[in-house]
């Protein structure tokens, strides 16, 4: 039905076969259908996906993926082009790609974290089954802990139930023989902390962490060993602390809520 005041024109009805028509050209600041976006939504119209792999072809992030190159590596490329005054579109497109770069990296750093717990977890079963010595089983956990955390060393203490204190039962990754025969009163250094309190703890630069009771023998061990980062969790049975478990850095590093919370 026509409209009044207008003709209806049959011919210019296409045929029921007739493919789609072509978009125009996308200008800045309109939508999917080419119209212009209303003026209060400039501001957040997006970039455009073309645009995004444009920048995404121009700086090097797939590289950056396959070198695992840390997080900094990433954030370079944004930082450089609002040095040398880059803006507008081109900005916007480059901290879009950023962010995905960084979300990717994100979601491959997880999987590879699970695929590598999976292993270890598996290969520890194995170990369980197929050894009975209570030594070997306390090494391949010490191991296998140094392994899902990407630590440098990993160890272990029991309690000793007559003397009350800690003392070194496995060690894996350490190069001195005096770290191996370290007893720690319960409530001194991190280790006796974990142990007195049957809480994780962990600090990112233990001799200088005031939290902690120091003591010489302690602190000389951990020095030798030059050891900064240390993560401790309890082994419990029930409510009862059996010992505690380590892992350590020669390196400053952080340990995430899922680290902490490893076992």
């Amino acid at each position: 039905m026509a409209l009044r005041g207008e003709i209806f024109d049959s011919s210019k009805i296409p045929p029921a076969n007739a493919p789609p028509p072509k978009p125009g050209p996308r200008r800045a600041g309109a939508g999917v259908d080419g119209h212009p976006w209303p003026p209060e939504q400039q501001a957040c119209a997006p970039v455009g996906v073309a645009s995004i792999r444009r920048t995404v072809d121009e700086y090097p992030f797939l590289q950056r993926l396959l070198a695992e190159a840390p997080v900094e590596a990433f954030e370079e490329p944004l930082r450089d082009a609002r040095e040398r005054g880059l803006d507008g579109d081109r900005l916007e497109a480059l901290r879009e790609a950023t962010v995905l770069a960084m979300q990717l990296r994100s979601v491959l750093q997880e999987r590879r974290h699970r695929e590598l717990e999976l292993a270890a977890l598996y290969e520890t079963a194995g170990d369980h089954i197929s050894i009975r010595h209570v030594e070997r089983v306390l090494k391949a956990i010490a191991r296998r802990a140094r392994q899902l955390l990407d630590a440098d060393t990993a160890y272990l203490t029991l309690i000793d139930e007559e003397s009350g204190d800690t003392y070194m039962r496995v060690t894996d990754g350490m190069v001195t023989p005096e770290f191996g025969r370290l007893r720690l009163p319960l409530g001194v250094g991190l280790g006796g902390l974990v142990a007195q309190t049957a809480m994780p703890y962990f600090t990112s630069d233990y001799l200088h962490d005031r939290r902690f009771r120091h003591t010489a023998a302690i602190d000389d061990a951990v020095g030798g060993e030059q050891l900064n980062a240390i993560l401790g969790v309890p082994l419990k049975l029930g409510d009862r602390v059996l010992g505690v478990l380590f892992a350590a850095n020669r390196q400053a590093r952080p340990f995430s809520p899922k680290e902490v919370n490893f076992p």
